[in-house]
């Protein structure tokens, strides 16, 4: 199944196009680098194939481009239930967006729950509830491909802030140690680099980072 990673740059989250047959974004970014985005997905499909949009959490960073996004694809917008609100009713403070110095436009967004399975490209993907980053981040599991999207939760060498609103260091930690149970080779972070082949050696440097 192929993963294009669309690069962040500047304060935007990093953007995965997961393309087959139902063609999926997993982030947005801030939207600030919204035709730049639309000319990367170009190279690969055309945007109004995109079926599916995930939202690893609610912050502006990762969530910023989704209005203008649905502008040129009828795509459904899933977060966790915990995020989902949040994001459907542009929620200033707790986003970020504030931060900015950005406003959020309303969007449907279908929330999401811990054990759900999504169908994201061409593969069946578990809903894994880990909040700490913020009370509803979520990562994507892909079972058969050993790959996990992991948003904010944690990095290649680090892990996501906790101390915006509904972050927890402690539900960090306990999310970083369910993780443990759950296999995967490649990481797809939501900043920074990718990690093939030894990312559960990066869970165990987050869970050390984290527990510090």
């Amino acid at each position: 199944m192929p993963i294009h990673k669309l690069a962040g740059r500047m304060s935007d989250s990093n953007v995965y196009l997961v393309t087959g047959r139902e063609p999926a974004l997993v982030d947005t970014g801030t939207g600030m680098q919204h035709e730049r985005l639309l000319k990367e997905i170009s190279r690969h499909i055309r945007p109004a194939e995109i079926c599916s949009i995930f939202l690893t959490h609610r912050h502006f960073d990762h969530i910023g481009g989704v209005a203008s996004l649905l502008e040129v694809m009828d795509a459904k917008v899933y977060a966790h239930a915990e995020d989902a609100v949040a994001v459907a009713e542009g929620d200033a403070e707790t986003t970020a967006a504030g931060m900015f110095g950005r406003k959020l436009r309303r969007v449907t967004v279908v929330p999401l729950q811990d054990g759900d399975e999504v169908m994201v490209g061409d593969a069946s993907m578990q809903v894994i509830h880990t909040p700490g980053h913020t009370i509803g981040s979520m990562c994507l599991h892909d079972r058969e491909g050993s790959a996990l999207f992991s948003g904010d939760t944690f990095f290649v060498g680090g892990v996501g802030r906790w101390d915006l609103p509904t972050g927890s260091h402690a539900a960090l930690i306990s999310s970083l140690k369910r993780l443990e149970a759950f296999e995967f080779k490649d990481l797809y972070p939501g900043h920074g680099e990718i990690c093939r082949g030894m990312g559960k050696v990066e869970l165990q440097s987050a869970q050390s980072f984290a527990e510090d």
